[in-house]
C-alpha cells in the first residue's frame, strides 16, 4: 500500500507494472511516490479518483513511464509530471472515461511522439517549459482526445498541430492565457 513517505517499490531491471487499485479516492504526492522507482507501467486498476504526482525518482532518465488510467469509467485522474527534469524521459498516457488532467513537460514531448490519449471524457492535456517551446506535427501525431490544451508557461510557443489532435467533428481549446 502506498500511504505515506517511507514506502519502497523498486522494480527494477526487465520490463515492469505497478497496479494501483484504490478502494477510495486517491492523492498520492511527491513524498508517497518518492521510493516508487524503476516501473515502467503503472496501472490505475479501480474506478476511484486518483490524483498523482510524479517526481525524477518515478521515471529514470532516457526512460519511458506509461501510465494507464483506461480502467476508470468514470472516475478522473489528475496526473502531474511537471516536477520531472531528468533528460530524455518519456510519458505515455491513456486515460479512462472521466474528466482527465495531464500534465507533461514540453521536453518529455520534444524529439519523440509519445502516446498522450485522454480517451472519453472532457480531457485537459497541459504542457509546461522553462524555455521556448517548439512542438510538431510529428512529436504531437500521437496526442489524441484531448478537448482542452493549456499551454502552462510564460514561453514563446509553436505548436503544429496534427490531425489526429481533434476528432472529427470535435473541437479542441488551445489555452494560451498564461503566454
Amino acid at each position: 500500500m502506498i500511504d505515506g513517505a517511507g514506502v519502497s517499490l523498486n522494480g527494477n531491471a526487465g520490463t515492469d507494472t505497478l497496479t494501483i487499485n484504490a478502494s477510495a479516492a486517491a492523492n498520492l504526492d511527491v513524498t508517497e511516490l518518492a521510493g516508487v522507482l524503476a516501473w515502467e507501467t503503472w496501472t490505475l486498476g479501480s474506478n476511484q479518483a486518483y490524483t498523482l504526482t510524479l517526481q525524477d525518482n518515478n521515471i529514470a532518465a532516457s526512460a519511458t513511464l506509461t501510465i494507464d488510467a483506461s480502467a476508470l469509467t468514470t472516475a478522473a485522474a489528475t496526473v502531474s509530471a511537471a516536477a520531472v527534469s531528468a533528460a530524455g524521459v518519456r510519458l505515455n498516457y491513456t486515460g479512462g472515461g472521466g474528466a482527465d488532467i495531464l500534465t507533461v513537460t514540453a521536453a518529455m514531448i520534444n524529439g519523440g511522439a509519445p502516446t498522450l490519449d485522454g480517451n472519453a471524457g472532457t480531457d485537459e492535456l497541459r504542457i509546461s517549459a522553462t524555455a521556448a517551446v517548439n512542438l510538431d506535427a510529428t512529436e504531437l501525431a500521437n496526442g489524441a482526445d484531448w478537448e482542452t490544451w493549456t499551454l502552462q508557461s510564460n514561453q514563446a510557443t509553436t505548436l503544429t498541430l496534427a490531425n489526429a489532435n481533434i476528432a472529427a467533428s470535435a473541437t479542441l481549446l488551445i489555452d494560451a492565457s498564461a503566454l
